[in-house]
């Protein structure tokens, strides 16, 4: 699989041969869901067919929403402690505190992740 999305990503001349060169950061956006961890465990294993150096050049984001209360910090915890484990940099946003009375709002939730990633990839862009 990994061959096929090189040779397209070559062939559409998009992105880099893989491995990305040392100075290329790798952000990876991790919920703490099974979906999110499994790529997370998968790059922390395989992660030198992409990156020469994972501990350095991976970096686990989650944005943390406080949608679900303790939960929702026990998700961010659970993100924290495996980077952790897998000896990879985390950053951790929280969502600022909202009214109790507001509702959870799927576009607002959508726009602040989205900005979170943004911010990373400016500061590490490596000139992609």
């Amino acid at each position: 699989m990994l061959a096929v999305l090189r040779e397209n990503a070559e062939n559409a001349g998009q992105i880099p041969a893989l491995p990305l060169p040392r100075e290329t950061a790798v952000g990876v956006a991790v919920s703490g869901g099974a979906d999110s961890t499994a790529l997370l465990l998968l790059l922390a294993k395989y992660g030198r067919r992409i990156v020469a150096d994972p501990q350095a050049q991976i970096t686990v984001l989650h944005y943390n929403h406080r949608w679900r209360g303790e939960a929702s910090d026990a998700d961010a915890e659970h993100v924290r402690a495996l980077a952790t484990q897998l000896g990879l940099r985390c950053l951790i946003e929280h969502a600022p505190p909202t009214s109790t009375c507001e509702a959870p709002n799927e576009d607002t939730a959508r726009s602040q992740r989205k900005a979170f990633f943004a911010t990373f990839l400016e500061k590490n862009s490596g000139g992609w």
